[in-house]
């Protein structure tokens, strides 16, 4: 399997094309789900990205995104903010229509979680003590992303992205890593 994808990525970087060297920044909004690094489930969220081409195939890449996640137990309704900052580089090819990209990004992961109680109401009226806690972790994060852009009209691109992410964080009062995935769907315009 990794030889096909090893030979897959030599032809098309073989493949000459047409490149636009005008276009040098771009910027992309996407709709974002990733594997959710201390709850089961996902992170529901939204990203934004920068990226500078340095040549016809090397670029520069910056994202920033957030999401939600939540959950509950016998005891806890659970609420998680994730925020996130990624910045890296990648290589990138034009074949007609498509651009695909490969980039290794480095970052940080911030989760901000708020624990409430079940029926916090009634145990607010009741005056009970420790209806809500909250707690706020931080680790880095890495990703590779790969990701394809396909043109519709003058220099409007529909994009697909996805990959796998590892992130180190202290979950439960110990620090553990999180292997996981993330994909995002959105549009990109080249400047």
């Amino acid at each position: 399997m990794k030889s096909h994808l090893m030979l897959l990525l030599a032809v098309v970087w073989a493949i000459p094309t047409a490149a636009k060297a005008d276009e040098r920044w771009s910027a992309s909004a996407e709709a974002l789900v990733m594997s959710a690094p201390a709850l089961p489930g996902v992170v529901l969220g939204g990203m934004a990205e920068g990226r500078l081409s340095l040549s016809p195939t090397v670029h520069l890449t910056l994202q920033l995104g957030g999401g939600s996640a939540s959950d509950s137990n016998e005891t806890w309704d659970i609420s998680q903010t994730h925020l996130l900052a990624l910045a890296g580089a990648g290589v990138s090819r034009t074949l007609g229509r498509a651009r695909l990209s490969a980039d290794l990004l480095g970052g940080a992961l911030i989760i901000s979680e708020l624990d409430q109680r079940h029926q916090i109401q009634r145990l607010t009226e009741a005056n009970i003590p420790d209806r809500q806690q909250s707690s706020l972790a931080a680790g880095p994060l890495l990703a590779i992303e790969l990701g394809i852009d396909l043109e519709l009209f003058q220099r409007w691109f529909v994009r697909l992205s996805g990959g796998p992410q590892a992130t180190w964080l202290s979950v439960d009062g110990a620090r553990r890593l999180h292997a996981g995935v993330f994909t995002g769907l959105g549009v990109t315009h080249a400047f």
